[in-house]
């Protein structure tokens, strides 16, 4: 989207429940339309700033903090691994129980035993050992997987 003063973004209600408002180029503000937002992460990726992008799905967030769709998308947003990091933590805190958030964890931080664990106890028993399987192939120096 192009940066102008006082311009409004309204998307179709249809495909995205959202409207977004910009100021001078930035994300300002947005107000949801719909009990669900999970499209958001689909906006987001069509906003030209990647600064404007976390701005609504750090909104979304606040608003659908159980949205695994949402975190995804926001720890792809960022290009720092520290900071991948820390948003897939902040999203672990909010919904422990996703076998696809973790999932997407363990990729990001495959070092960390107790993820993987985490991930194997949530998994079907054939799934488990699989989990487990790559556990050992990610951290061979760990005795507790």
């Amino acid at each position: 989207m192009n940066s102008s003063k006082g311009r409004i973004g309204a998307v179709n209600a249809d495909d995205f429940p959202l409207t977004l408002v910009y100021r001078e180029g930035s994300a300002f503000g947005f107000s949801l339309k719909a009990s669900e937002l999970e499209d958001t992460e689909l906006l987001a990726g069509s906003v030209d700033n990647n600064d404007d992008a976390k701005v609504i799905l750090a909104n979304a967030v606040q608003h659908m903090g159980q949205s695994v769709k949402i975190w995804l998308a926001a720890a792809d947003l960022e290009h720092d691994v520290k900071a991948k990091k820390r948003v897939l933590r902040k999203a672990l805190e909010h919904i422990p129980t996703s076998v696809r958030l973790l999932s997407r964890v363990v990729e990001v931080i495959p070092s960390s035993v107790e993820l993987w664990l985490a991930l194997a106890r949530l998994e079907t028993p054939e799934n488990a050992k699989a989990v487990l399987n790559k556990a050992r192939k990610a951290v061979p120096t760990s005795c507790g997987i």
